[in-house]
């Protein structure tokens, strides 16, 4: 079916320029660092075409994609953006984040089967000929904050502050006030230690901690907790003297109530498994029977037909 997408001239005369791997290499020659044009192997460079479906379905068509390879052998791309807008838009850099984010998405699942695999490097270019001059807005992220120096602190756009109780101690966990009790139980949920730590929490803990607190990790802990290492009933026991025998019985029934739930969820999904799969079978078998149909129908005689399909004579026969 054609598009009726209108073809922007600017879009389409950039991107015809640079089919020419001659002049893609000088177009980016001129446009990266020259430390970083010295790392790339133009031997490798090739123009892709290359377009991504996002979470929602909805598609994003590239600009202009670049794949290389660099020197010491690490794979790369170079997203170009065409803006040729008469307004240019504050959100580029949300948009080349985007971009970059589904390129990226769209390598890994082109490398799937590669053990230990890792991003390539992607190099965003913007690139501008719009009727205002200078392009006004920012294109570095940080700057589109309402704080650029306090958002470059906090690492907004740099994956995050990683926050590893598993290797915290438990001296500075209890610092930390009305969460501690929560990344104790969840430091230790899957190990023997759990019942101790709790138990040491509620005896040397000076500050009571709210009940729902305390309701909220008992509910957690029995979730949670290895029953091999350690049984639901002992950790029942240690919360009895922070909470009554109807709250207990509450946590005991949401827990019974949840399990019930995802076992119906696991059965349910497994159906579906067993469907899909009988699905497949049944395709099979009717591949092969019409296939023997045919087979027989161009007097192709029953054993080299039994052999080819795998069904008897008798089973062929009938197909007569």
């Amino acid at each position: 079916m054609a598009s009726n997408k209108h073809i922007n001239p600017h879009d389409a005369y950039i991107k015809k320029y640079l089919q020419d791997p001659v002049a893609a290499r000088h177009f980016l020659e001129a446009h990266i660092s020259q430390e970083i044009v010295q790392r790339i192997d133009f031997d490798t460079l090739t123009l892709t075409n290359k377009s991504f479906v996002k979470d929602d379905n909805t598609e994003i068509h590239s600009d202009i994609v670049f794949r290389f390879k660099f020197k010491d052998g690490q794979r790369g791309y170079i997203f170009t953006l065409l803006e040729h807008l008469s307004s240019p838009l504050r959100d580029i850099p949300a948009r080349m984040i985007e971009y970059v984010q589904e390129l990226l998405k769209s390598d890994k699942r082109e490398h799937k089967t590669v053990k230990d695999y890792k991003w390539p490097v992607v190099i965003p270019i913007i690139f501008y000929n719009g009727k205002q001059s200078p392009y006004p807005y920012a294109t570095n992220a940080y700057d589109c904050t309402s704080d650029p120096a306090l958002a470059r602190s906090v690492g907004m756009f740099e994956g995050g502050k990683l926050v590893d109780v598993t290797i915290m101690d438990d001296a500075s966990l209890d610092k930390h006030k009305t969460v501690a009790l929560m990344e104790k139980a969840m430091k230790y949920c899957r190990t023997r230690e759990l019942f101790n730590k709790l138990k040491e929490y509620f005896q040397t803990t000076i500050q009571p901690l709210e009940k729902h607190f305390i309701v909220f990790t008992l509910e957690y802990s029995l979730y949670t907790s290895d029953d091999r290492k350690i049984s639901k009933e002992k950790l029942v026991s240690l919360f009895e003297e922070q909470l009554n025998k109807e709250d207990i019985m509450t946590i005991a029934k949401r827990i019974e109530q949840r399990g019930i739930q995802e076992g119906i969820q696991r059965g349910r999904e497994e159906g579906i498994q067993r469907g899909r799969e009988e699905g497949i079978q049944r395709g099979r078998e009717e591949g092969i029977l019409e296939t023997a149909k045919n087979l027989i129908q161009q007097g192709i005689p029953l054993d080299v037909i039994s052999k080819a399909t795998g069904l008897s004579k008798k089973e062929l026969a009938q197909l007569s």
